[in-house]
């Protein structure tokens, strides 16, 4: 569903990515990884909610694969990334909510009014 490479573990623990060995791959290939295995995990032991910090690290095609692979999961979740400005914010109307937080101040986004500011 994300359309990332294959994350597989081996029978003495050892984690691959598309074929790579963990420690050989990007930071942004890290956090990939371990987003599968926190699912897969979570999935397994019937966890009703994840919590992702820093997706900023992904590229576009990478966040929305987050978000993809989120959805198609049926986990709650809760997905905390950094955007410059509100209208690099993804619209998940339909499937979430996002927050704007600024100056202490958190609040929920409305896409529209972001493109209007």
């Amino acid at each position: 569903m994300a359309d990332f490479k294959r994350v597989t573990v081996d029978d003495t623990m050892d984690i691959r990515y598309g074929g790579r060995a963990y420690m050989f791959l990007s930071a942004s290939e890290q956090y990939r990884v371990r987003a599968i295995l926190q699912l897969c995990i979570a999935t397994l032991d019937g966890s009703q909610m994840v919590i992702f910090d820093g997706a900023d690290i992904l590229d576009n095609a990478g966040r929305n694969g987050l978000l993809s692979l989120l959805v198609s999961s049926n986990i709650h979740a809760i997905v905390a990334m950094t955007f410059n400005k509100p209208e690099s914010v993804p619209d998940l109307s339909g499937v979430g909510k996002a927050y704007w937080i600024e100056k202490g101040i958190c609040s929920e986004f409305n896409a529209q009014l972001a493109v209007a500011s």
